[in-house]
């Protein structure tokens, strides 16, 4: 097996809900656009880039765009983030977050992610310190079930933190009903 690059993932704060309306009206403020992708608000940052909630107006859907810092794209590195890009677009799980777009725009390389609302594992363990068993179980389920089939496409995660994954259950943040996993490295 060939030794797999380390890849470097956001640890990203929750995000509040912004309604549609909010979103056309930053919009037309001049936030900007990274490609195809109108951008709304930075949601985290990390060393390799940075993530920005953003909208892609044709399917009327918020995006979660990765931006790769400018200082760090040499050869090696703009190889690395494409690597990442088109490791994560060949998984269909339902707990991997689907990649819509790898790209450049004027001189920026991003990957466009599905946004995912709701909070990480690492908020929820720093709101409830624990989770109860059953919740702990289900939530450890759900990781390894993903991470097994990445595994299993040959693909493996260097990064696996509380700050990845996402619990998307409103309702009762210590039953999620989704867990997904960010970004991936390949082998």
């Amino acid at each position: 097996m060939v030794q797999a690059e380390t890849l470097e993932t956001i640890d990203l704060p929750e995000v509040d809900p912004i309604a549609p309306t909010q979103i056309r009206r930053r919009q037309e403020s001049g936030a900007g656009k990274i490609g195809r992708f109108g951008v709304i608000q930075e949601i985290g940052s990390g060393g390799i880039g940075t993530v920005y909630l953003g909208f892609y107006d044709l399917l009327d859907r918020r995006v979660a765009i990765k931006v790769a810092k400018s200082g760090m794209m040499d050869d090696n590195h703009v190889r690395r983030f494409q690597s990442e890009a088109r490791a994560a677009a060949q998984l269909r799980h339902p707990h991997i977050v689907p990649v819509y777009e790898y790209g450049e725009s004027d001189g920026t390389r991003f990957i466009a992610y599905q946004f995912i609302e709701g909070e990480t594992l690492r908020g929820v363990l720093k709101e409830k310190r624990k989770l109860p068993p059953e919740a702990a179980v289900a939530f450890t389920c759900k990781i390894a079930s993903a991470l097994h089939y990445a595994h299993t496409c040959g693909i493996v995660h260097r990064d696996v933190k509380p700050g990845i994954f996402w619990s998307t259950d409103r309702e009762n943040r210590t039953w999620p009903t989704s867990v997904v996993l960010g970004a991936t490295t390949t082998t």
